[in-house]
């Protein structure tokens, strides 16, 4: 049940002006001392550890600022990795014809760093550009001649012809 005031600006106006307000009350509660700086409150099964002190995000002109090397810092330098290149299926259409079977595969941005190999009856191919690794393994069916595929690239289109063989050829 939430009401218009609760959504968008306004409600990131209340929750700002509340959460000024506990500020303002924790610093009273601190001032006045009838709360340790430290403790532990149990109720309802729901447990509560704070822990109150002042600080300031600003140092002041005199004091020289204080680097962070508390356990809570984050240690992005000795657990970040080198980023590996995505690798990416490409888009493909094989079109099954008398003769041969043709293959394409969209390998957008590649400008020659490819290879497509027939290994039995897998066709593989392997492309690079840029930060992209193309990767693909098709299962070829039917009786294909012992040849190389023959390979034509074309604005970022790799066509892959593969021959069959003659007596798989329909008549």
């Amino acid at each position: 049940m939430t009401s218009e005031n609760d959504k968008g600006v306004s409600g990131l106006s209340r929750i700002a002006r509340r959460l000024a307000d506990l500020i303002d009350a924790l610093g009273e509660i601190e001032q006045s001392g009838k709360l340790p700086r430290r403790g532990r409150q149990e109720k309802n099964g729901v447990v509560v550890e704070y822990s109150l002190g002042r600080g300031s995000l600003r140092p002041d002109a005199d004091e020289e600022p204080v680097a962070d090397t508390s356990a809570r810092a984050p240690r992005h330098a000795e657990t970040a990795r080198p980023r590996q290149p995505d690798l990416v299926e490409p888009a493909t259409d094989i079109f099954d014809e008398d003769d041969e079977i043709i293959v394409l595969f969209d390998l957008p941005g590649v400008h020659g760093d490819y290879s497509c190999i027939l290994d039995g009856d897998i066709l593989a191919l392997d492309a690079k550009s840029g930060s992209r690794h193309f990767r693909k393994e098709i299962l070829v069916q039917g009786e294909l001649a012992d040849e190389t595929p023959r390979l034509s690239f074309r604005n970022g289109i790799l066509e892959a012809r593969l021959r069959k063989r003659p007596q798989a050829q329909p008549s």
